[in-house]
């Protein structure tokens, strides 16, 4: 193949299986509803992120019924949310968000970024 009179090469190279990791994480966010009158359900809060990117996953937190960490499967998208949703009115209330670093064990909490 060439490319204005010169030679290219192009090699494609796909990951391998060992090197997959579905436990890495790939852009998720830790949501706390502030003032919201009720807690709405896993779902709804997919429903409101999907606008920026598909969803992996929304799951609970441990100890409080108004946090949710929301999983996108494309880090871009969880920061294009962020940017876009962070401080803004929801269901009556505000979205205080941060990002959150997955490890999926345990919770340990640090400064504006949580590890799970």
């Amino acid at each position: 193949m060439q490319m204005k009179g010169r030679p290219i090469d192009v090699h494609y190279a796909l990951p391998k299986d060992e090197d997959h990791d579905d436990n890495k994480n790939t852009g998720t966010l830790f949501v706390t509803l502030k003032n919201v009158p009720t807690d709405p359900s896993n779902m709804e809060i997919q429903h409101f992120f999907e606008a920026w990117g598909p969803i992996r996953e929304v799951r609970d937190c441990r100890n409080s019924s108004n946090q949710k960490f929301v999983e996108f499967f494309d880090l871009r998208d969880s920061e294009k949310a962020f940017a876009e949703t962070n401080g803004s009115d929801f269901l009556g209330g505000t979205l205080d968000i941060r990002f959150a670093f997955v490890h999926r064990s345990s919770i340990i909490r640090s400064k504006s970024f949580w590890t799970i």
